[in-house]
């Protein structure tokens, strides 16, 4: 399995960016990126491990920060359980789907 975590800036997450958004600037390319240009490239990746037969389980910035944890149990179990509700979700490896923001 592949674990890939998710920055909300640096991955544009859909939930706070939409598709034309300004998201930061790049370097190499001299300009800003858009959204959506952010999520392409992460799609491309997520795909070139899948087409080798890897599961692609993606978890954002927002939804660790947002894991509560209760007194009996650590960070790694309830990371463990959000790859493994993840997983569940077989060729969807986005929660929060860019391409529903295109």
């Amino acid at each position: 399995m592949v674990l890939e975590v998710y920055g909300d800036y640096w991955h544009a997450n859909p939930l706070f960016y939409t598709a034309m958004d300004d998201v930061y600037y790049n370097k190499t390319l001299n300009r800003k990126l858009k959204a959506h240009e952010i999520w392409d490239h992460d799609l491309q990746r997520t795909s070139f491990f899948k087409d080798r037969g890897w599961t692609v389980c993606v978890l954002w910035e927002n939804e660790i920060k947002a894991t509560r944890l209760n007194s009996n149990e650590s960070l790694a179990d309830k990371m463990s359980d959000l790859v493994h509700e993840r997983s569940s979700l077989g060729d969807n490896v986005f929660a929060q789907d860019p391409s529903n923001h295109l």
